[in-house]
């Protein structure tokens, strides 16, 4: 009888945390446009109270959602096979993900009960979780197969790249909802939103 070692029995339980993680964001995410939360759902609030937000995604771009999570179903099928568990990279980008999953579910909710600036903090921890993840994945920085280019640096990459401009419409939110100018005008502090983003 073998006795499975700590490196092995984290593997295994990141392997299965990582597609329930995901399926649960999905699950939260989909119920909160029919069920929101704050009893409102992001589009909504977005179309009404944020609607003179300087910097904000025309409607159909939130169609990403949809190749998002099918990149995310196909990383969470991808790493749960048997030769993955013992990827160091692949760990540390389960670890992540979940990390990211949650503090998307966070989002939702703060966002729908209307807590911008709460929610700007948990958009943070997603960027940030999903940063680190592309790092560790050695994203963009060499050959790699076929199957972890299309599964793990596709989907990841294509994330990191809608949080990142989430993250910048999330900080305008906030700032608009708080009536915040800085002293210049809406127009030149989405110009400079976009720029440092």
């Amino acid at each position: 009888m073998t006795s499975s070692t700590p490196k092995s029995t984290t593997g295994t339980v990141l392997a299965i945390a990582t597609p329930l993680a995901i399926l649960g964001t999905l699950a939260v995410n989909t119920l909160s446009n029919t069920n929101p939360p704050g009893g409102v759902n992001v589009g909504e609030i977005a179309n009404t109270l944020l609607k003179d937000v300087r910097i904000l995604p025309a409607s159909y771009a939130f169609i990403i959602w949809g190749l998002i999570y099918v990149g995310l179903i196909a990383y969470g099928i991808y790493q749960i096979r048997p030769a993955r568990t013992g990827d160091a990279a692949i760990l540390h980008t389960d670890a992540l993900l979940i990390v990211a999953c949650v503090a998307q579910i966070v989002w939702i909710y703060l966002f729908t009960f209307q807590q911008f600036w709460a929610s700007t903090l948990a958009m943070l921890v997603i960027l940030g979780s999903l940063i680190f993840a592309y790092l560790r994945l050695d994203i963009g920085q060499g050959r790699v197969a076929r199957d972890r280019r299309w599964n793990a640096h596709v989907p990841f990459s294509i994330y990191l790249a809608w949080i990142s401009v989430a993250t910048i419409v999330n900080l305008a939110s906030a700032l608009f909802a708080s009536n915040w100018t800085g002293g210049l005008s809406p127009d030149l502090w989405a110009l400079l939103l976009l720029i440092i983003g």
